[in-house]
């Protein structure tokens, strides 16, 4: 069996309930930025470098959502990193999965513009449950985030 670790973060605004994804062409689903942990990388820095690559945000523009401790120094051999929200397992293909580390980040404040290709679109729950080009467990993480993290 043939693994692949994997990052992905679902997108948040700051202002309202809604959640940014993109449409993979590939696929033909929307999706949250995302993508294979290189060599030597973290799965927060993969997540954090694969946001940047794929919208155009800066660092400084997104605040990820904290899942326990908050990351910090301990002493000089030890720190406490940027804990996922989950670990999915996907089917990707006969033999082949991705081990992927899911974060949740709000954008603050909202910087992004939605450019006119369409490759990008604001989500809000209600449209979430009507989307029929998702994937349930894209649609079901995105409304988790949005139930989580406004009430």
């Amino acid at each position: 069996m043939d693994r692949h670790y994997c990052s992905t973060t679902y997108l948040l605004s700051d202002k309202e309930p809604v959640t940014l994804l993109h449409f993979h062409r590939k696929l033909q689903t929307w999706l949250p930025p995302g993508g294979h942990v290189e060599i030597n990388e973290s799965p927060y820095e993969a997540a954090l470098r694969e946001i940047v690559e794929e919208t155009g945000l800066l660092e400084s523009d997104l605040k990820f959502l904290p899942n326990g401790m908050l990351p910090r120094k301990i002493d000089d051999r030890a720190k406490i990193l940027e804990m996922p929200h989950l670990l999915l397992e996907e089917y990707i293909e006969e033999n082949h999965y991705h081990l992927d580390w899911i974060f949740f980040a709000k954008l603050d404040p909202i910087s992004y513009e939605l450019s006119d290709n369409g490759d990008f679109r604001w989500f809000s729950k209600e449209e979430l449950e009507v989307e029929s080009n998702i994937f349930e467990n894209v649609k079901e993480l995105a409304i988790y985030g949005l139930e989580s993290f406004y009430s």
